[in-house]
């Protein structure tokens, strides 16, 4: 094959003379070890893309490939992709995988879409960011082996900007969303208030992670909240992460960035006939974010505290 055939040979092969004598181009084969259809292959492209070009090999090109993802299903993907970003949800190759498989259609692999995204230049390249084999995943092998429970401030969109804090209490083995609950602050009664529903649904967990916050753990600083209290009355062991080690509730804070990314994205609605703006509904009614959904199916894992069927979860119930 031509393609083996060094650069120095070619040079070679495109000085030889036009009309060589008779047997030297034989001669020439046989001293660099090449057949006399090498030979002419160099020769003639050397003629049609330059003597330039010949000095390289040629690259082959595959005519089809046969498991090349098709323009419809790259299409399909794009969409799903623009639409989820559009409303607010997560909207990385995993969602939209997830999206596509409840559609019946059957998605490329989260690597493939990746690539096309970065094709098409719809995501932003990151090289500096830490690639994801080298995360050390980590979870509870079972449900309500240990729950974790974070909160966040949201501002509203109303003339007086009025603030909440939504707090969420999510499984770690599944990421399930536990409940939810909008309260004014962050306070020990708004915690209890959300511990206990989640705990009256799905029963109590092993564990219950808990950054140091003041309304949360100070069992640090030798004090005992009312949440420890009420979670050792129940037969719950209470820990927490280190001081300004936000990555040990890394579960709670992804979570934390679905929902802020979804209020976002709907604040161009309008307030009602109630003076209520739209962000502060959403706020009454926090939905799971198709994200969660993702992970479970591509865990293949369908157990949820209480083996319960998927469903929205609202901020009050």
């Amino acid at each position: 094959m031509a393609a083996r055939i060094d650069a120095r040979v070619r040079r070679l092969i495109i000085n030889l003379t036009d009309q060589p004598r008779r047997g030297e181009v034989t001669r020439f084969c046989r001293e660099h070890g090449i057949s006399r259809a090498e030979f002419c292959k160099v020769r003639a492209r050397a003629k049609t893309d330059g003597k330039l070009a010949a000095l390289a090999a040629r690259q082959p090109v595959a005519k089809t490939i046969p498991h090349k993802t098709s323009q419809e299903l790259e299409a399909i993907a794009l969409q799903v992709r623009a639409q989820l970003s559009k409303e607010g949800w997560d909207h990385g190759p995993l969602s939209v995988a997830a999206v596509m498989r409840r559609r019946g259609i059957t998605p490329p692999s989260r690597a493939t879409l990746a690539r096309i995204f970065t094709r098409y230049g719809v995501v932003t390249p990151e090289p500096a960011k830490r690639p994801r084999a080298s995360y050390r995943r980590f979870r509870y092998p079972d449900p309500n082996g240990c729950w974790q429970l974070d909160g966040f401030e949201v501002g509203l969109d109303d003339e007086a900007g009025s603030k909440r804090c939504v707090l969420q209490v999510e499984d770690d083995h599944s990421r399930f969303i536990l409940a939810s609950h909008v309260a004014r602050s962050e306070t020990a009664e708004a915690a209890i208030t959300v511990v206990s529903a989640a705990i009256g649904r799905h029963g109590a967990p092993a564990r219950f992670l808990t950054d140091n916050g003041t309304a949360f753990n100070l069992s640090r600083q030798g004090k005992i909240t009312q949440l420890e209290r009420y979670l050792r009355h129940l037969g719950v062991e209470p820990i927490t992460g280190r001081p300004r080690k936000p990555t040990t509730q890394g579960k709670n804070e992804r979570l934390h960035q679905t929902i802020q990314q979804f209020l976002d994205a709907h604040l161009r609605f309008p307030p009602n006939r109630g003076g209520i703006s739209y962000k502060g509904l959403l706020c009454l009614r926090i939905a799971r974010s198709t994200t969660r959904s993702s992970v479970r199916e591509r865990s293949g894992s369908s157990r949820r505290p209480g083996n319960r069927s998927p469903r929205w979860l609202g901020i009050w119930g």
